[in-house]
């Protein structure tokens, strides 16, 4: 039996930024800050900060628990990595909620916008970007590592004029082809940067090149 007490002040909206702090326990106490520039943890170890410029990879997770049947809450972990090249520190984040889901995911994707525009920039100068260990997205199409019975293929890439749907199921992403029936590829969405890297994707489908038809 769980019995954990978790009090939430809520999201408060500083302009292009959120500011979430969440009392863990009456003696623990932890505030997690996203803003406009990057984020801010302080906790019983001291203080972090990394830049949204230096994270390198973001990764969130999100898992629901029962017990017998009966909703308990969503654990969820934020993980930051910074580029090697920078001072900064991980920043990993874990708390346990129950019904604020959606001060989370709005959360995840505000990270996600701002780290998915330096994304946006690579990719204009005509740079491929690292999505996910097993998927790229280049300047005319996405480069994915497609599941085999002895481990990963060699690497396909799949033109944006080619995509027939993409979305997710059930914490996994799917990616079909024009003319396959199946999907040439599949990824857990908890893999470090899913996320930016989608929100990356949703972006260039929503104003594709002209002459490129959307998915």
């Amino acid at each position: 039996m769980l019995i954990a007490e978790v009090l939430i002040p809520g999201a408060i909206v500083l302009g292009t930024g959120f500011v979430v702090g969440f009392v863990i326990s009456k003696t623990k106490r932890c505030f997690f800050r996203c803003h406009e520039y990057g984020i801010h943890l302080v906790g019983s170890l001291g203080k972090k900060s990394i830049r949204f410029e230096d994270v390198a990879s973001f990764t969130y997770g999100a898992t629901r628990r029962f017990v017998n049947g009966v909703y308990q809450g969503t654990d969820f972990v934020l993980s930051f990595y910074p580029r090697p090249d920078t001072e900064s520190k991980p920043i990993v984040y874990r708390t346990t909620l129950k019904g604020q889901d959606e001060e989370i995911e709005n959360l995840r994707e505000h990270i996600s916008k701002v780290i998915a525009g330096g994304m946006a920039r690579e990719l204009s100068e005509g740079r491929p970007v690292r999505w996910t260990p097993h998927l790229r997205i280049l300047p005319d199409g996405i480069e994915c590592h497609p599941k085999g019975l002895l481990g990963r293929k060699e690497p396909v890439v799949v033109p944006f004029g080619q995509v027939a749907n993409y979305g997710l199921k059930e914490g996994v992403f799917y990616l079909s082809v024009k003319g396959e029936p199946k999907p040439v590829a599949s990824e857990e969405v908890s893999q470090p940067n899913f996320f930016p890297g989608y929100t990356l994707l949703n972006i260039i489908f929503s104003s594709p090149p002209q002459g490129q038809p959307s998915a």
